[in-house]
């Protein structure tokens, strides 16, 4: 039996790792039923300013009537997964952010014949109120299968596209490398790690980490972000960033606890990770977040309340027993959102979508 062959774009993101991000579950998929071909969706800027000007005013003109991230290399990227669905056979055209890439091949790719005609699945990862400033939603109409990461998503997506047209599957994490390590642990310093760029919500993270700085000095606030400034001056608060795969794993196994509020939610790599790790979680209050967490293994926080995080912090702070009994159920949780998990189930829709 020959395998399904699936052509799947994505878009490049710089803060993925070789443990992070939602296409690592490509390497958990059976190769002797499914061959899959990665095309990656760059942003490189060309130096010459001219150059720069023509590419925009292109990506302007391909990104009407489609997503508004829409750009040459996603153009590019449909054009390459029409080459390979016509003279090499692809099955499955997968749009991993189908909120960037998906736009002209489905309208083109209707015209081919019944029996060659590919399955287009799109999966979607921003909040409803998101999604909806990137994306012309006439185009749910030109899919077979819609993939989102929690309910509100599908919730949002039911009135474009039939019910049996969605499935909704829970973001995966690598729980054999992002493991606990106790012997990491710093007993002269208790960490607050907050990790990632979108969506989060970092002025209250800095916030409340000044009103802690002076009477609490041995609470550190440890940053992992590009998005966020360094300090003006030393005190409670260290910013990584550029860091690698190892050096992350060692925050998570360093920190006491993961602190993480949010703007907005679907799923959360990062949350994931520290789950995985056996990190608490103190976080936002949010439908996409209430999907993968509890309150055994997390404090859910209201938006718009400093004080109750602080307040969170330091019954931590003062009590570390209760990290002790909230870290068996957060690495329990963790273990569930495996990507052999996730696999399986993307490959039931590939070859039944």
């Amino acid at each position: 039996m020959k395998p399904l062959k699936i052509f799947l774009i994505r878009t490049y993101q710089s803060h993925w790792g070789q443990h992070s991000g939602i296409n690592q579950f490509i390497k958990y998929m059976d190769r002797s039923r499914f061959l899959v071909k990665e095309h990656i969706v760059t942003s490189k800027r060309s130096k010459f300013a001219p150059f720069r000007f023509i590419k925009r005013m292109i990506s302007t003109l391909l990104s009407r009537g489609g997503p508004k991230v829409y750009s040459t290399g996603d153009f590019w990227a449909e054009i390459s997964a029409w080459i390979h669905v016509t003279f090499y056979g692809y099955d499955v055209v997968f749009y991993l952010d189908g909120e960037h890439s998906l736009n002209k091949l489905p309208k083109i790719l209707a015209m081919h014949k019944k029996k060659t005609k590919p399955k287009i699945v799109a999966m979607f990862h921003q909040p409803p109120d998101v999604l909806h400033t990137l994306i012309n939603t006439e185009v749910f109409n030109s899919i077979d299968h819609a993939i989102v990461l929690s309910r509100i998503q599908a919730d949002d997506l039911y009135r474009f596209i039939p019910h049996d047209r969605i499935s909704t599957l829970m973001h995966g994490i690598d729980v054999d490398y992002f493991q606990p390590d106790i012997s990491r642990k710093d007993k002269d310093k208790f960490i607050c790690l907050s990790v990632g760029e979108w969506l989060r919500d970092y002025d209250t993270v800095i916030a409340v980490a000044e009103r802690m700085k002076n009477k609490y000095p041995d609470i550190e606030f440890h940053i992992v972000s590009s998005e966020v400034k360094p300090p003006a001056e030393p005190g409670n608060i260290y910013l990584h960033q550029h860091i690698s795969d190892e050096e992350l794993l060692h925050l998570y196994q360093r920190a006491n606890l993961f602190f993480m509020p949010m703007l907005d939610a679907t799923a959360n790599n990062a949350i994931l990770e520290a789950l995985a790790c056996g990190l608490p979680v103190i976080t936002t209050r949010l439908p996409g977040i209430e999907s993968y967490i509890s309150e055994k293994e997390a404090f859910l926080i209201d938006p718009g309340n400093p004080d109750a995080y602080q307040n969170a912090i330091l019954n931590l702070y003062n009590d570390r027993s209760i990290i002790s009994r909230m870290s068996e159920p957060a690495r329990a949780r963790g273990i569930n959102f495996s990507w052999t998990n996730f696999a399986r189930q993307i490959e039931h829709i590939v070859l039944n979508a």
